[in-house]
């Protein structure tokens, strides 16, 4: 059992997933995004928190989101002796590198 749960929610601020009709603005992955962030936040009680990534500098952004929320949960847990779990949801593209095998997310 997890005494605190935070849940870490990516979407691309430029994608071509889901992009609603000219008219209307934004994208459905987005919109999919925020509306499992309200459960995972209202009915679970989880902390959340909704990171776009951007294109430019899009690794060491991401990076930089994922340390510093590991650091958080870490003193936490050392702080207060609680077990932390960290929940990484991703809405985008992706594939497997054919040369290392890595998975890679993709704009």
């Amino acid at each position: 059992m997890h005494d605190v749960v935070k849940v870490l929610l990516l979407t691309w601020q430029a994608n071509d997933l889901g992009l609603k009709a000219p008219v209307e603005k934004g994208s459905l992955v987005l919109d999919e995004t925020l509306d499992l962030e309200g459960v995972f936040r209202d009915d679970y009680g989880y902390s959340t928190q909704n990171f776009q990534i951007p294109s430019r500098c899009s690794e060491i952004s991401l990076q930089n989101v994922l340390v510093q929320i590991a650091l958080r949960l870490e003193l936490d847990a050392e702080m207060n002796k609680k077990r932390p779990l960290l929940i990484v949801y991703y809405n985008g593209h992706a594939f497997r590198s054919a040369e290392t095998h890595d998975f890679m997310f993709a704009a």
